[in-house]
């Protein structure tokens, strides 16, 4: 069965897909501010397609999630690895389990 498209949201977790790889498409607002103009350039010098959507599409698109005017949907969806596979790698796997976080920006900052 299809999938439904991966969609990450705000200016910094779109930033780091980008750099990443993976992304299929951007989308931006109307009112883009520096921030979203540096994920603009990016996007482009990757050849990744950029669209202009208006708020209202945004919004609808971000599920409720604060998007700072940009989205981006992911190619594909990551690989599932069990925890046994990550253990068994040959590099030691750092593991970091979360439960009941709410903010994105907490992750971020507990893997800082």
């Amino acid at each position: 069965p299809d999938m439904p498209p991966i969609v990450i949201v705000g200016v910094h977790p779109v930033r780091e897909a980008l750099r990443a790889g993976g992304v299929r498409e951007v989308r931006v607002g109307p009112r883009a501010d520096g921030r979203v103009t540096e994920i603009v350039r990016l996007a482009e010098v990757k050849g990744i397609p950029v669209r202009r959507v208006d708020v209202a599409e945004l919004d609808r698109l971000a599920d409720g999630e604060r998007h700072q005017g940009v989205l981006a949907t992911l190619g594909a969806a990551p690989r599932r690895w069990s925890l046994e596979q990550l253990v068994e790698q040959e590099a030691t796997p750092l593991i970091v389990v979360l439960d009941g976080v709410e903010d994105p920006h907490n992750v971020g900052a507990i893997l800082r």
